[in-house]
């Protein structure tokens, strides 16, 4: 699981960041936001999700393979889909 830090309308979708699995607070949307329809709020359940909940990847989100790397910025690529390539912090990822 992990905490939302950050939630936005970007690129036509709602999505949220955490800065440890982004890499800190610099995050890029393009490249680290997560989209909300791939998560889901053990927080709230379907209530609108706000910063601070408690998150986990959806059925179907929570498995797969790293589709690429980042040795210089120790990050790890993970294709989600229609919504693209998603950025993690390998450290930070691992843990999930």
């Amino acid at each position: 699981t992990f905490n939302v830090d950050k939630i936005a309308q970007v690129n036509g979708i709602w999505q949220m960041i955490n800065y440890a699995l982004a890499g800190g607070t610099d995050a890029d949307w393009t490249n680290n936001g997560i989209p909300l329809d791939i998560v889901d709020n053990l927080t709230r359940g379907m209530s609108p999700t706000q910063v601070g909940d408690v998150m986990k990847f959806s059925a179907g989100y929570d498995n797969g393979t790293i589709d690429k790397y980042d040795t210089a910025t120790n990050g790890v690529g993970i294709v989600f889909g229609k919504y693209g390539i998603i950025w993690f912090n390998a450290d930070a990822f691992i843990k999930l």
